[in-house]
């Protein structure tokens, strides 16, 4: 490839030992190489050579450091061990002064050279408790019988929280998840009276993933939330299905509402107030070109809105309910005109899943199923004559007489 072709003569350059001085590329030039270089593990390197490439390679390899560091304790200890260090003296005080009571001190002798938080882009809250977690085992001597862990981890994980919230101004993709369930998330309610939360600013993607009841703090990140961040891309919302109460869809329907350019949209677990969601969501119909739904109780109304969505290039529906003959006749009264990859999963009902072939199948690229019969069969072969990737899901069993026509069937699977 050009770019690593641009990187080994780059680092036979520096290992020169010629007395001329080597020319500096623009920094977009270096960013734009070391982004292209297979493995991360290959940039740490890269630091050692000179100031100027230590500049350039430190935002790539700390815009995503939890990545990767599930299985290493020592690497997550340290990477703790360094935000804390970021802390200022007030907060670091604050801390010691907490843990000085379940006989835990943190010795953080210096600050670091960088800033480090501020090439933060990507963060999930679960695995940074994941990594307090370790941390914690680590540093008091892999004793796991601490008093009053989980009240720690939170403690720390509320420290580096906030030390994110305030600045993290790089921040593009944010998970509000857990790994504790007995935990709450920090209430960023008490933080942003403090300080505006401009750090969320950047946000293109937002994932909420939070399978026990709904908390207060929950709820007032939400409410925050569109407040600062407006250019949201993607957003996914997964949720224990009994908390998708009237309240909390009127905070995801105000977080829709106010982005200027939603396309990627996934919702989980709605069995009782999608129809109230709908409407937001279809306000965005002019920009969203990706829709995945996934345990949602449809409504006759809800799928007349969702019909109108004409610039959908992804289209998902998993295990949902409220797809009737009648209601299905309802979402096919749209057109569809960009769908190229369909993804279909029921129950039983093979209903909607030949329907939808029998209007758009030459148009599909891609498309995903659960149900193999000799009416889903038919239906791909006559009218899928474009198909390049067939996804057979969850289906079982696989020895479908019909398998070996409709593989044989399909020409242009790649």
């Amino acid at each position: 490839m050009p770019y690593c072709y641009c990187f080994n003569v780059i680092v036979k350059l520096f290992k020169n030992q010629s007395t001329t001085p080597v020319p500096t590329l623009p920094t977009e030039c270096m960013e734009k190489i070391f982004l292209h270089v297979g493995l991360k593990e290959e940039l740490f390197s890269c630091l050692l050579v000179n100031k100027y490439w230590c500049k350039n390679v430190l935002p790539l390899l700390w815009a995503n450091p939890f990545d990767g560091l599930e299985s290493s304790k020592i690497n997550n200890f340290k990477l703790i061990r360094m935000y804390l260090a970021c802390l200022d003296n007030k907060e670091l005080n604050s801390l010691n002064s907490y843990l000085k009571h379940h006989n835990i001190s943190l010795s953080i002798s210096s600050k670091p050279l960088h800033d480090y938080t501020s090439f933060l882009e990507e963060f999930s809250y679960k695995k940074l408790e994941l990594a307090v977690s370790f941390f914690l085992h680590e540093w008091h001597n892999r004793d796991y019988n601490i008093d009053y862990k989980e009240e720690i981890i939170f403690y720390l994980s509320s420290s580096i929280y906030n030390l994110f919230m305030s600045q993290a101004t790089n921040l593009k993709s944010l998970k509000i998840d857990q790994h504790f369930r007995r935990l709450d998330i920090p209430d960023i309610s008490t933080f942003s009276k403090i300080q505006p939360v401009i750090t969320l600013s950047k946000i293109t993607k937002f994932q909420l993933d939070y399978e026990k009841p709904v908390s207060n703090n929950l709820n007032n990140f939400l409410e925050i939330l569109p407040k600062y961040s407006t250019e949201i891309k993607s957003m996914e919302f997964k949720i224990t299905s009994f908390e998708y109460k009237f309240d909390i869809i009127k905070l995801i329907g105000n977080i829709i509402k106010l982005q200027n350019c939603l396309e990627n949209f996934s919702l989980t677990g709605v069995q009782n107030c999608v129809e109230d969601l709908m409407p937001e969501l279809h306000s965005k119909s002019d920009t969203l070109i990706n829709v995945k739904f996934r345990n949602v109780h449809f409504t006759e109304h809800s799928l007349s809105l969702l019909s109108n969505f004409n610039n959908l290039k992804h289209f998902e529906i998993w295990y949902c309910d409220g797809l009737s003959s009648n209601s299905c006749k309802i979402l096919l009264s749209g057109d569809f005109p960009n769908l190229k990859r369909l993804h279909l999963g029921c129950s039983e009902n093979q209903d909607l899943i030949t329907a939808f072939l029998d209007k758009i199948g030459p148009s599909i690229i891609q498309l995903g199923l659960n149900i193999i019969t000799d009416g889903t069969i038919k239906a791909i072969l006559n009218n899928c004559t474009n198909l390049k990737d067939l996804q057979i899901i969850d289906y079982h069993p696989m020895d479908h007489p019909g398998f070996f026509k409709l593989f044989h069937g399909l020409k242009g699977l790649e």
